[in-house]
C-alpha cells in the first residue's frame, strides 16, 4: 500500500533542503580555496572534494562536479558543479512510503491495513507508557513471586489503559485527532 503523507513531506524537503544547502556551501568553500590559490593540486582537490561527496552523500549523487586544469594539468583553475535533473524527479517521492501486509491479510482493503498500521503505533505507544509511567523497567524485586507480581500489574495495567482509549474513541474524546492521509492498495494483476 502506498501511502502519501504530507507532514511527512514537509519534514523530509526541510531536512533534504538543509543538507543541499550545506552540500552546496562545502562546495562553495573548496572554489574559493582553489580561485584563492589556497589549494591547486589536482589530487588534493580530487581528495578534498571526495571527503565532501562522502560526508554529504545523499545530496552529491544529484550534482556533477569537474575540476579545471591549466593546460599543464599540474594546477587547478576552476571547480564546478551541475545540478543533475534527476534531483527533480526525487521531489516527486517524498513524502510517500510503502506499508507492507503479510499473506495473511492480503484481503484487507487499504483502510483496513491502514488502521491495523495505526494500532501498531498505539501498541508501542503503551509500552513506551508501561515502560517509563507505569514502572515496568527496572524491576528492583530479587525473589521472582514479587517480579512476577509487578509484571502483572503492569500489563493489568496496559489492558486497563487499552479498555480506557478504546471507550474515549468510541466516544469521540480524545485521541490525536483526524489524520489526513491518502492510501491506495496495489493491484493484483
Amino acid at each position: 500500500m502506498l501511502c502519501i503523507s504530507e507532514g511527512r513531506a514537509k519534514k523530509e524537503k526541510a531536512m533534504d533542503g538543509l543538507a543541499e544547502q550545506r552540500f552546496l556551501e562545502d562546495l562553495e568553500r573548496m572554489r574559493q580555496s582553489v580561485t584563492k590559490g589556497t589549494i591547486v593540486v589536482p589530487e588534493k582537490v580530487e581528495q578534498r572534494l571526495g571527503r565532501i561527496q562522502e560526508r554529504r552523500a545523499k545530496i552529491a549523487q544529484y550534482y556533477d562536479m569537474e575540476i579545471v586544469c591549466d593546460e599543464t594539468q599540474k594546477r587547478v583553475t576552476a571547480l564546478t558543479w551541475v545540478r543533475k535533473p534527476t534531483r527533480e524527479q526525487r521531489n516527486v517521492l517524498t513524502g510517500c512510503y510503502g506499508i507492507e501486509a503479510s499473506s495473511r491479510h492480503a484481503e484487507l482493503s487499504a483502510k483496513e491495513i491502514w488502521s491495523l498500521y495505526m494500532t501498531l503505533g498505539r501498541v508501542e505507544e503503551c509500552f513506551r507508557s508501561l515502560k517509563t509511567d507505569l514502572g515496568v523497567r527496572p524491576v528492583y524485586h530479587q525473589l521472582s513471586d514479587r517480579t512476577e507480581a509487578h509484571l502483572w500489574i503492569s500489563v493489568l495495567a496496559y489492558h486497563l489503559l487499552a479498555v480506557a482509549e478504546r471507550e474515549l474513541r468510541e466516544q469521540g474524546i480524545g485521541g490525536s485527532g483526524p489524520v489526513s492521509v491518502t492510501c491506495s492498495a496495489p493491484t493484483n494483476e
